[in-house]
């Protein structure tokens, strides 16, 4: 998909103050991607789609994920978007996985982070 269909899809997907949020983080994503050497289309794509759960109502992330195995603490109110939207970043997307585990971590991190993740970790 396109950069321009993804940033359409986003910005309609959420409010105009989480869309200036997301804008930031594109931002620092892109200057984090140049500056250690990562891809930067991709570094762009998953800071565009971090937070494209993120004000889905928690009840609807709940069943939303329910056949996707995840934890309690996955499933928690503060980090469920990360998963969530991981999952929409595949499948309604069609994002590559290295997309789909920086969205995936960027709330949380966990040990062994690509250079991906740690970007849309520290750009978030």
């Amino acid at each position: 998909m396109r950069e321009e269909d993804i940033v359409e899809k986003v910005r309609s997907a959420m409010s105009e103050k989480r869309f200036r949020h997301t804008e930031g983080c594109v931002k620092m994503a892109e200057a984090l991607a140049r500056r250690w050497g990562a891809d930067v289309s991709l570094a762009r794509r998953a800071a565009y789609l971090h937070d494209i759960a993120k004000e889905m109502p928690y009840e609807d992330s709940l069943e939303f994920v329910s056949g996707f195995g995840l934890s309690d603490i996955q499933k928690s109110k503060k980090i469920i978007h990360a998963f969530t939207g991981a999952i929409i970043a595949e499948h309604d997307f069609g994002e590559c996985e290295e997309v789909c585990d920086a969205i995936r971590w960027h709330t949380t991190a966990k040990a062994g982070m690509s250079l991906l993740s740690k970007i849309i970790w520290i750009s978030d």
